[in-house]
């Protein structure tokens, strides 16, 4: 697929061209949506926070191996095996254990929109998202971040919320039109 040029002419023109996205939801796009929030910031940190709390684990796991050595006491012996059978058990778990939870937060309201239409309207002053339910305006300012993951474009609110945008649904006038949209905002393009 072509991208206009950065700074070119007909990259200003796309970037002043509303492009209308009209879905209606699948399991498939929940799915990216949990991988995608699993790539976000405050996942990250969280994750972060979890491999530090293991780390420690493990040093406290040495330190317990080495003490237990010295005394040659069988007590120490077994604290040290329970504390690495935790952090054996758990510790390469906790990335699915954290990709549930994200799950979970989606919860019920996102399983309810499995096959319901939504339609975004991206244009240079934010997105308008109509649903069944609902009609809004998103100014660009409410943004944080955009990237993509597999074949989704996402779009990161301040709130820690995304949009998802499957690009194998847009032809590619669409697409080009929507990448030079977006990078004619201040939004940061996550690699």
């Amino acid at each position: 697929m072509r991208y206009p040029l950065k700074g070119t002419q007909q990259e200003d023109d796309m970037a002043s061209y509303n492009v209308s996205y009209n879905y209606t939801v699948e399991q498939a796009d929940l799915d990216a949506l949990v991988d995608i929030a699993m790539l976000g910031r405050a996942n990250k940190r969280g994750m972060l926070i979890v491999r530090v709390v293991f780390a420690v684990l493990g040093g406290a796991l040495v330190g317990l191996l080495g003490r237990a050595a010295q005394r040659g006491d069988t007590s120490w012996i077994v604290a040290a095996v329970a504390l690495a059978l935790v952090v054996y058990l758990i510790g390469p778990g906790t990335e699915k254990i954290w990709h549930m939870r994200v799950k979970s937060r989606l919860g019920d309201d996102a399983k309810n929109l499995i096959g319901k239409h939504i339609r975004y309207v991206f244009s240079p002053a934010g997105v308008q998202i109509t649903s069944n339910k609902s009609k809004g305006s998103v100014p660009w300012s409410d943004f944080a971040a955009w990237g993509t993951h597999d074949h989704y474009l996402y779009l990161e609110r301040t709130s820690g919320s995304y949009l998802v945008v499957d690009m194998a649904r847009l032809n590619k006038t669409n697409a080009s039109a929507l990448r030079a949209l977006l990078g004619s905002t201040k939004l940061t393009h996550v690699e």
